[in-house]
C-alpha cells in the first residue's frame, strides 16, 4: 500500500493496495513499538498520491490532494491525533496528485510543490504553495524547478531549508499518451527562493524517493527503492550533509 506516513505520533492515511489496486481510507497510528487502526468520526475519501506534513505549531497534520473518488481533489484536511477536520481554503492548490509537502521550520509554514493532474489535459505543475495553519497562498519565486511529480520534500535544519530531490515530468505528450522523463536534481528553498544545487554526488532518477532528516549526522537520508538504471538497480542510500555534520 502505497500511502502517507507522517506525525508527532506518526500517521498513515490512505494508499493504494499492489495487489488490488483499490485505494483506502484508513487511518494508523505508530507509537514506536506497534501500529493502532484509529477509527475517526469524520475522515477524507479514500486516496492515493495524496501529500502530508505535521505541522508543530498547529499541532496537527496537514493532507492535501490525491487521487480520489472523483478523480484528483484539492481538499485540505487536519488530524489532531482523533479527528480528521476538513479545512476551507480560499485560494487553494489547484486538485492533483503525486505532488510532496513538509514543514518549513526556518518560516514557520507547510511548503507544497509540483503535482500531477490527468484530466482535461496531463499537466505536471511547477508552482510552490504556502500553509500557514490557517490557509494557501501561492509563492512567486524567480526560479524555480521544472513541473513534477514523485519528487520527495524534506526540512534540513543544519541548512534551515527545504531539500526538494528527484521526481519526474513528461516528455512526448499526446492527447492520449507520454512519457515519464525522470529528473536527477537537489533544490533548496529559503523561503523566498529555489535554487539549484549540483553536488558531486546525488540520488539518480528514481520511483517516489524517500527523504528523513537525521539528527545525529546532521544529515537527510534519502533512500531510493529502484534507481531505473538496468546497470545499478536497487536500492540505494544517500546523505545530504549540513555544513558542521560530524564526520562518519
Amino acid at each position: 500500500m502505497k500511502s502517507s506516513f507522517f506525525g508527532a505520533g506518526r500517521t498513515v492515511f490512505g494508499g493504494i493496495s499492489g495487489t488490488t489496486f483499490i485505494p483506502s481510507s484508513q487511518t494508523w497510528l505508530w507509537d514506536g513499538n506497534n501500529w493502532k487502526q484509529a477509527h475517526p468520526r469524520v475522515s477524507p475519501p479514500a486516496l492515493f498520491g495524496h501529500a502530508m506534513a505535521y505541522d508543530p505549531l498547529l499541532r496537527k497534520v496537514v493532507l492535501f490532494g490525491g487521487y480520489g473518488p472523483y478523480g484528483e481533489a484539492n481538499d485540505t484536511w487536519t488530524w489532531d491525533g482523533t479527528n480528521w477536520a476538513q479545512v476551507n481554503t480560499a485560494p487553494s492548490p489547484s486538485p492533483r496528485t503525486g505532488h510532496a509537502m513538509t514543514f518549513d521550520a526556518a518560516h514557520g509554514q507547510v511548503v507544497l510543490f509540483g503535482g500531477f493532474v490527468s484530466q482535461p489535459a496531463a499537466t505536471w505543475f511547477a508552482d510552490t504553495w504556502l500553509f500557514d495553519g490557517k490557509g494557501w497562498h501561492q509563492a512567486a519565486p524567480a526560479a524555480t524547478p521544472t513541473g513534477r511529480l514523485g519528487h520527495t520534500l524534506a526540512y534540513h535544519p543544519a541548512l534551515q531549508k527545504v531539500v526538494l530531490i528527484g521526481g519526474s515530468g513528461g516528455k512526448g505528450v499526446t492527447d492520449t499518451t507520454w512519457y515519464y522523463d525522470f529528473r536527477r536534481e537537489t533544490w533548496l528553498w529559503d523561503g523566498t527562493t529555489w535554487t539549484q544545487e549540483f553536488p558531486a554526488m546525488q540520488p539518480g532518477p528514481a520511483y517516489t524517493p524517500a527523504a528523513v532528516y537525521d539528527d545525529t549526522k546532521q544529515a537527510l537520508t534519502v533512500h531510493l527503492g529502484d534507481d531505473l538504471t538496468c546497470a545499478s538497480r536497487g536500492p540505494k542510500t544517500f546523505r545530504l550533509v549540513g555544513p558542521n555534520a560530524p564526520a562518519n
